[in-house]
């Protein structure tokens, strides 16, 4: 990501906005892209950091809240994309809403924004990559939202529940499961925006698996206990949540 003099700004100055990118092997450039401003031109485009693996071979761009992919196999830049969420956001300050963090975690690309929280992407159509909506969000706190989503997996789901520390610039896509499990996934949504959040497994015992949204995490449900009626599981969580 670079500036020069076709994107300097009277006002602003320097625009860092020029993606190139170029061949290692003799240094020859592919690609040049001039992108658009996003929000003001004093906010600079940055390459993610954690993006690129040999199985996507995909490598992450974003500014304030664009986020562009380059296909490195291809050798082409996708569409431009923006972050989605379950619920409406409501900025906090002029930095609401702006990218952290992007990682590319199997055929996925998840990311954080602040104040927002987190956001998934479907890129196994690299021409046309997908938004993936949240399947449960709990707000913690006025505008503090802590989201769950349904990965599909090795004929699975896996479940992950993101998280960024400010403070130590850390970012977790807090996988729940050692292994992708095959999941019902057929729950109201009136169920799917509270703290404690209950699923079956698609097998004849059709055993619970419960998640604690506030503490991004799975729970253990004892063998007694996963076997009851969805209420009386979500009573004994509260009871030691």
């Amino acid at each position: 990501i670079k500036a020069d003099s076709t994107t300097l700004d009277p006002d602003y100055g320097p625009s860092h906005r020029i993606l190139e990118v170029y061949d290692t092997k003799d240094c020859n450039r592919i690609e040049r892209k001039v992108l658009p401003v996003d929000v003001s031109p004093d906010f600079p485009y940055y390459i993610a950091e954690i993006t690129y693996n040999n199985n996507s071979q995909l490598v992450a761009a974003h500014g304030f809240n664009n986020i562009y992919i380059y296909d490195v196999e291809n050798r082409q830049l996708l569409p431009q994309l923006q972050p989605q969420y379950m619920t409406e956001r409501y900025g906090v300050d002029a930095q609401s809403g702006m990218i952290q963090r992007l990682e590319v975690w199997e055929k996925y690309l998840v990311g954080y924004a602040r104040d927002y929280g987190s956001f998934v992407f479907d890129l196994s159509d690299k021409q046309h990559p997908s938004p993936v909506p949240a399947f449960a969000e709990y707000e913690v706190e006025t505008q503090v939202f802590h989201s769950l989503f349904l990965l599909e997996s090795q004929g699975g789901y896996q479940a992950i529940m993101p998280s960024y520390d400010y403070e130590a610039n850390e970012f977790s896509i807090n996988p729940a499961f050692k292994n992708p499990i095959a999941l019902n996934t057929d729950v109201p949504r009136s169920a799917r925006n509270n703290r404690f959040l209950v699923l079956r497994r698609a097998d004849a015992e059709k055993t619970a698996v419960a998640f604690d949204l506030k503490n991004r995490k799975a729970v253990a449900l004892p063998e007694n206990i996963a076997t009851q009626q969805t209420r009386n599981i979500l009573d004994w969580l509260k009871q030691n949540g």
